[in-house]
């Protein structure tokens, strides 16, 4: 739900983008996520390096991800590029 970019537009409807920038492995990957934001605040983006890993046997799934730079994917003057530190999700 949360790395199939295309199914993800369908639910979420502050996205604008969403995207996998380049594969590391096969559970790492630089990725692309452009959003809407409120009125007044400008329109953010992040371009971020996530990890994956599901965990079968016990029920759960977790992503980790925190922000980096890609060449590929340099900063667009129609956004502020946002930085994540740390951030992820469990679900079961």
């Amino acid at each position: 739900m949360l790395n199939n970019h295309t199914y993800r537009k369908v639910w979420d409807e502050n996205m604008i983008e969403g995207k996998v920038i380049e594969m590391l492995t096969p559970v790492d990957e630089i990725g692309y996520y452009a959003a809407k934001a409120p009125s007044p605040i400008s329109n953010r983006d992040f371009v971020t390096h996530r990890t994956f890993r599901a965990f079968i046997k016990e029920g759960r799934y977790v992503i980790f991800n925190k922000s980096t730079e890609h060449q590929k994917m340099p900063e667009d003057p129609n956004f502020v590029r946002g930085w994540s530190f740390r951030t992820g999700y469990q679900m079961k």
